[in-house]
């Protein structure tokens, strides 16, 4: 890894409440939640940016305002299609569009 030096003014640390290690931890990870944002970084390199677990930065990048799994208004009408397909099909009595459907949480970003 490159070393980077960054010189923070004192009271941007005190108005963060932050000691220099935590500040350091915090303006890592801040700088490898924007590339992910915007698609520049996986997940796993973001993590490796931020030096952390990917796991720990995935859980983390909601208190940012960012969702790993993102699907766009074309996709989720997609699935809403298809689902609705399959329940008319069961419902007809077909058993062969029966299958598993696990709930799953989906996030819109703008």
């Amino acid at each position: 890894m490159s070393p980077m030096t960054l010189d923070i003014p004192a009271e941007s640390l005190l108005s963060l409440k932050l000691s220099e290690s935590a500040a350091a931890a915090e303006i890592r990870l801040v700088a490898a939640v924007k590339p992910y944002k915007l698609g520049r970084l996986s997940s796993g390199a973001a993590a490796r940016l931020a030096g952390i677990p990917r796991v720990l930065f995935v859980s983390k990048l909601p208190e940012y305002g960012v969702y790993a799994f993102r699907l766009g208004v074309d996709e989720l009408q997609r699935r809403k299609a298809r689902l609705a397909m399959s329940h008319s099909a069961h419902s007809a009595g077909d058993h062969s569009a029966k299958r598993m459907i696990r709930p799953m949480s989906l996030v819109l970003e703008r």
